[in-house]
């Protein structure tokens, strides 16, 4: 006999019925609710100014942001950064996103020395306990423990821990970044490509380059920002 599992089927008709036709956009066409949204870029390429922004934009009401809609929440983050290099940062943060941006630093976890599956857990309470649609993590590498990143068990399990964060309805934003030697869209991103496989959206930041043609990309989840 088949023993006790946890997972049920679900009939394709009640997943049909019950599944929205779009993506809950946070920030459209980039960031959504119950989605993974992966932002990758070189060093000093502007992902914090990009995040920072993104943060202000939500947290203080703007409909906006670069163009796309946004709907405005509250936002937990887990970053690598202590509270000294953080604090430029969050000098240029509105009053009401020193209020709304809810922090965990690595200062905080390493007391208690947290299991990527402990972080992800913790990003869950937070995000509850302060009305949060938005479960930020900078970087990837460092609060997942990951030992080899071109290992692609080992990628591909750190980002099934993310199911606990997602499966909350909450939006997950992953911090990574490029490979030295560079590539195209996906083979940018510093790992194994299964990290880039895995995600529901990759957001490529890169610098802008001399020629003005846009190199094709038929991978509707992949956005390239040029900053």
């Amino acid at each position: 006999e088949a023993g006790p599992h946890p997972v049920v089927a679900s009939a394709a008709r009640e997943l049909l019925n019950t599944t929205p036709e779009d993506f809950e956009w946070v920030w459209e066409d980039y960031i959504a609710r119950g989605s993974i949204t992966l932002l990758a870029g070189s060093p000093k390429s502007g992902k914090s100014t990009l995040l920072f922004g993104l943060i202000n934009a939500l947290t203080n009401g703007n409909t906006t942001y670069i163009g796309h809609r946004i709907t405005p929440t509250n936002i937990v983050m887990l970053t690598e950064e202590g509270p000294v290099t953080l604090r430029p940062k969050l000098e240029h943060l509105h009053e009401r996103a020193l209020d709304n941006l809810h922090i965990v630093t690595r200062d905080d976890a390493t007391p208690r020395a947290f299991t990527w599956p402990e972080a992800t857990r913790e990003a869950v309470t937070e995000a509850h306990d302060h009305q949060a649609g938005v479960v930020i993590i900078d970087t990837l590498s460092f609060w997942s423990h990951i030992k080899d990143e071109n290992d692609a068990t080992e990628m591909g399990n750190a980002i099934t821990a993310l199911a606990e964060i997602t499966r909350h309805n909450l939006a997950v934003v992953l911090v990574h970044h490029h490979r030295k030697t560079g590539g195209d869209h996906e083979l940018a991103v510093r790992g194994n490509t299964a990290l880039s496989a895995a995600v529901d959206m990759l957001i490529n930041l890169v610098r802008p380059t001399t020629g003005t043609d846009e190199p094709e990309d038929n991978d509707t989840r992949i956005r390239e920002l040029r900053g």
